[in-house]
Formats: structure tokens, sequence, C-alpha cells
């Protein structure tokens, strides 16, 4: 029994060095679809479809989104943000960590809420770095407005959100 056991890490340490000895890509391109779940402190979550658009140099990721969507009924969010990543591992799939920065529209339908830049940290993990084509994630996102409510309006309709986050990159 101890043998089989013996036999599976040395069969599986092989394996992990084979995997990183494969050069991962650099310089490429990806596109591809988002969905956002935001949480703003409302009963229930938001829902926030997302394009995205990132060049891979190998250990960062830099890239632009753009989304719109429900925030929390009743209130609607547009944002465009560029963002930088760093992968925490050498690996196939790894985790990574960076920032973002850009512009939101928070607002409900009778234009109360506010707009203006926001600065944002998201965490997630990254599926298929060696493939062309075909990379998937998940990721959690704290957005943080650095904008206040539109001048006379009543309410309080601008929102600190965190997400949790599906990409796929084509």
């Amino acid at each position: 029994m101890r043998g089989i056991f013996i036999l599976g890490v040395l069969l599986s340490s092989q394996a992990v060095a084979e995997e990183r000895a494969q050069p991962l890509p650099g310089g490429h391109f990806y596109f591809g679809p988002g969905l956002q779940l935001p949480y703003a402190g409302g009963p229930s979550l938001g829902f926030v479809p997302a394009l995205q658009a990132i060049v891979d140099t190998g250990d960062w990721m830099l890239g632009a989104d753009a989304r719109a969507g429900i925030l929390r009924t009743p209130s609607f969010v547009l944002g465009a943000s560029a963002r930088l990543d760093r992968f925490l591992q050498s690996s196939n799939d790894s985790f990574y960590a960076g920032g973002s920065f850009g512009a939101l529209d928070e607002f409900d339908g009778e234009n109360y809420g506010g707009d203006g830049p926001f600065v944002g940290a998201q965490a997630g993990y990254l599926w298929g770095r060696a493939r062309r084509w075909g990379r998937a994630a998940v990721e959690l996102q704290l957005s943080i407005p650095l904008f206040g409510e539109r001048p006379n309006k009543p309410g309080n309709y601008v929102y600190r959100f965190a997400s949790f986050g599906f990409r796929l990159f084509l």
C-alpha cells in the first residue's frame, strides 16, 4: 500500500514538472463575455453582463472592461474600466490579483444617483493559461465610487459594491 502511495507521488511530481516546463503564452490578445453578480447591500444580487479584452504578457494581464446592468433594485450601473492583474503562480491554472480604475454611472429610473471615477481591486482564478482560446476565470471584485450623489437629488443611490464574476476569453 505504501508503495502505491510513493509511486503516485513520484508520477504526480513528474506531471507537475512537465506542466511547468511548457512555455506560457505572452503577448496574446483575448476578448470575451463576462457576467458579474454584484452585491450592494440590498436584499438581492444584481445582474451585470460585461465585455472584456486583455493582453496577456506572460506574468501580467492588461485589460479593459465594459459593463451595464442591474446593480440593486431599483439601481442600474454603467461602467468602463482599465485593469492590471498579476499572476501569482507560473502554472497552467493560476490565481491572480490586481487593480482597476475607470468611470461608473449609478442611477435609477428617475436619474437619481451619481457618476464619476471609481477604483477597484480584484482577485481571481484563471483556468487554461497555456490555451490560445477558451480560457475561463472566476473572480471577486470590489468597486469603490469616488463620487457622490448628483446635486439637488434626494436619496442615496451611489453604492460601493462587491461582485462575484465569471469571465470567458475566446
